[in-house]
């Protein structure tokens, strides 16, 4: 098996410390390129990281050393989920089910285009396309012996055994990872509802609306869906959506415990989840917000300077925070006061830049220049697209293909 080497580095031109603060500086210990962007958060089991680039999964050690590495069929954008030796990765062909060396052992074919839109509201032309803001999807989630992902079909149950369908729930295209709340599972979906559904039929038990813009262009499907993971605590279901709203939803049958309004930014990025407050990332607020878990009374407010999709991450009761700028910032939940620690990327990035019409290659439909300049923006910028916080190592997937291993221990 041809192994692609690990790029150890200490390159100083990666490195922004921050000096007079209260915090450490963050340091690069290894990167690995995955060939392809690496989407989906790191998930690390047993010792060993598994992460996927583009069409393949990799199996690395926590030095960065690649174990395997396995080609599957279509794109591969969500998290792996490892359960008792077995390696399940959905991509856009299907569901793998793959043995410790990574070898397949069933496959649930299956396309899944991710969200759709009527190209028309987006003035796109009359076709339904892919939406190029749309670019995670939902992680096998196990259950008994089912398991559970989302697609743009809505939430399939599959048997562990064999890779057979056991019922499919059509609540519209769900590419956050479902949760399991009791004998129920909960899921996000596109249509601007979340739904409880049971774990053994797929019937629905109750759905949750969310509200919209009260302003022009309400009827722009742009602020509409429910496009992240939620976070369950307790009996309380947080999430947010893209029209500007994050909610608290009792799970027990689907109501509204509380709800704030976010001017006009979507919300960017899942939840984390503390013992008295709930934080997420904007996107183009380009900040994170904290709120009171048992009211949503406001408790913080941080400027990244730049759009947030991955989850940010507790470390030590901080938040580490990250970036389509490809910033890394510390953030102190106690105090409000953060911190950049590093660029991956560029010092500064202006991500408009990115979408100016001058620099797109003449002959692209609309659509084809949005998805052109998406795809740019995440990949010169090197976006930081997820965090993974494994003891004091936070693994940090991008835009780029590289999987980075920061060390997020204070320094001397």
């Amino acid at each position: 098996m041809t192994k692609s080497p690990v790029r150890l580095v200490w390159r100083m031109t990666l490195l922004l410390f921050i000096l007079n603060s209260g915090f450490s500086s963050a340091q690069v210990l290894w990167e690995y390129d995955a060939g392809g962007k690496v989407i989906g958060k790191p998930t690390i089991d047993d010792g060993t990281i598994y992460i996927a680039g583009g069409s393949s999964v990799h199996a690395l050690g926590l030095d960065g050393k690649e174990i395997w590495t396995k080609d599957t069929e279509g794109r591969i954008a969500a998290r792996i989920t490892v359960e008792k030796g077995v390696i399940y990765v959905h991509s856009s062909s299907g569901l793998h089910a793959l043995d410790g060396r990574g070898e397949t052992m069933w496959m649930h074919a299956h396309e899944d285009r991710g969200p759709l839109v009527d190209g028309r509201t987006w003035g796109w032309g009359p076709e339904i396309l892919p939406d190029p803001w749309g670019w995670y999807r939902s992680a096998p989630m196990i259950r008994g012996d089912a398991v559970f992902f989302g697609s743009s079909e809505g939430v399939h149950a599959i048997s562990k055994t064999d890779g057979k369908e056991l019922w499919q729930a059509p609540i519209g295209p769900v590419t956050g990872d479902v949760l399991f709340y009791e004998d129920t599972i909960l899921a996000a979906s596109w249509n601007n509802s979340i739904f409880a559904v049971d774990a053994q039929t797929g019937k629905i038990h109750w759905r949750f609306r969310a509200d919209l813009p009260a302003s022009k262009g309400v009827d722009w499907i742009g602020y509409a869906g429910f496009h992240l993971t939620p976070v369950l605590d307790g009996d309380r279901l947080y999430a947010g959506t893209r029209g500007t709203y994050f909610y608290a939803i009792d799970v027990a049958d689907g109501t509204e415990a509380w709800s704030t309004k976010v001017g006009s930014s979507w919300i960017g990025s899942p939840a984390v989840v503390t013992e008295d407050a709930v934080y997420y990332g904007l996107s183009d607020g380009t900040a994170v917000f904290g709120h009171q878990k048992a009211t949503g009374t406001q408790s913080l407010f941080f400027k990244t300077g730049s759009l947030v999709f991955a989850q940010p991450e507790l470390h030590n009761g901080n938040l580490i925070i990250g970036t389509l700028s490809g910033h890394l910032f510390v953030l102190d939940t106690a105090t409000g006061q953060g911190e950049r620690l590093m660029s991956l990327g560029s010092e500064e990035v202006r991500y408009r830049e990115f979408f100016d019409p001058k620099i797109i290659p003449e002959g692209l439909s609309r659509h084809e220049a949005k998805a052109w300049s998406v795809d740019r923006m995440l990949t010169e910028a090197n976006s930081i697209l997820n965090l993974t916080v494994h003891e004091d190592t936070g693994y940090i997937g991008t835009g780029s293909g590289v999987l980075y291993a920061v060390n997020l221990e204070p320094t001397e």
